[in-house]
């Protein structure tokens, strides 16, 4: 499946490049990105293999993640779409698509985890396959 490339005033939401994954795993190592995820940085491994799921649950699901680029700088901000993560959680999310983002902390405080969620949240209106999103919050 191809993922679509999404644009907004200030973004590129389009699939991850093997080139993503050195900023990707800065961000990840920054306290304000991993305290309210996994509560320590990660390896270069598991932000390799994030990155791969993201762009699988693609083909598997036909919706996923996007890569958020800044188009100003061209660079690697952060991620945003649909997964579907197979959480053992009551009550079960199994069979909705849910929605989430990442975003690196530079980037925060300028309204970039908004646009991007927009777009992504309008494509998933036009395209998704059921009417209803879910997010953990």
């Amino acid at each position: 499946m191809e993922i679509p490339v999404l644009e907004t005033a200030r973004l590129w939401l389009r699939g991850h490049y093997s080139s993503d994954l050195a900023p990707f795993l800065a961000m990840s190592q920054e306290p304000q990105f991993y305290q309210y995820l996994a509560g320590h940085p990660l390896p270069e491994e598991e932000v390799w293999t994030k990155m791969l799921r993201n762009m699988g649950v693609w083909h598997l699901c036909g919706y996923g993640y996007w890569a958020i680029e800044e188009k100003a700088t061209s660079q690697f901000i952060g991620a945003v779409g649909f997964g579907e993560w197979q959480r053992a959680i009551t009550p079960s999310l199994k069979g909705f698509p849910e929605v989430g983002w990442v975003l690196a902390p530079h980037a925060h405080g300028q309204g970039y985890a908004s646009e991007a969620a927009h777009a992504a949240l309008a494509w998933g209106d036009a395209n998704l396959p059921v009417a209803r999103t879910v997010c953990l919050v």
